[in-house]
């Protein structure tokens, strides 16, 4: 519901209406997720800050649509009539720098690449969400960090990570494999 009373919006509200008013265009990132929509077992806070645990996809999901709905450019904040409709937003990004433990986590289960699956789904949810409000939007893949370490570290590099996203085997000549596909219009 783009109107719950447990978001607070009252600051991106207020942000998305001045950059209209001075002609600008928003682009919305959307990250971190509230307790109840995290994995179990998280390890400590340092290594798994709060919001960025395996996130439940379909929660996601459900999010997505409702900011999509309420900066759809007819939704009124029941709060705040007098302003009228808040402004459209055309333009959402899913996740930021998914490709750091201290953004979304877990990035490895031992040897195993994990967080490049667990975006996709987040980034597939997310599209599905957004979509549904208005097929014109336009879903962005979120950007990655620009470092990586070794396997096992809490930074995975950009390139294996986007190899891993994409479902691509190799180095220099790649070969696709079987995964369900990538949803986004831009990365």
């Amino acid at each position: 519901d783009p109107a719950d009373a447990a978001y607070d919006f009252s600051g991106v509200d207020a942000a998305v209406r001045g950059a209209q008013a001075r002609g600008f265009q928003v682009l919305l990132t959307a990250s971190f997720a509230p307790d109840w929509a995290e994995g179990p077992d998280r390890p400590d806070l340092e290594t798994a800050p709060p919001g960025t645990w395996d996130p439940d996809p379909v929660a996601f999901r459900d999010f997505a649509h409702a900011v999509a709905r309420r900066y759809s450019g007819g939704f009124v904040d029941p709060g705040r009539s007098d302003l009228g409709p808040l402004p459209r937003v055309q333009h959402f990004e899913a996740w930021n720098e998914p490709n750091l433990g201290g953004f979304l986590g877990p990035q490895w289960v031992g040897s195993e690449a994990r967080s490049p699956a667990l975006y996709r789904e987040l980034l597939n949810s997310f599209y599905d969400g957004v979509k549904a409000v208005r097929a014109d939007n336009l879903v962005l893949a979120g950007s990655l960090a620009p470092y990586g370490d070794p396997p096992g570290h809490p930074r995975m590099r950009p390139l294996f990570f986007l190899r891993e996203l994409f479902c691509l085997e190799g180095r220099r000549k790649l070969t696709p494999q079987q995964c369900p596909p990538v949803r986004a219009d831009a990365l």
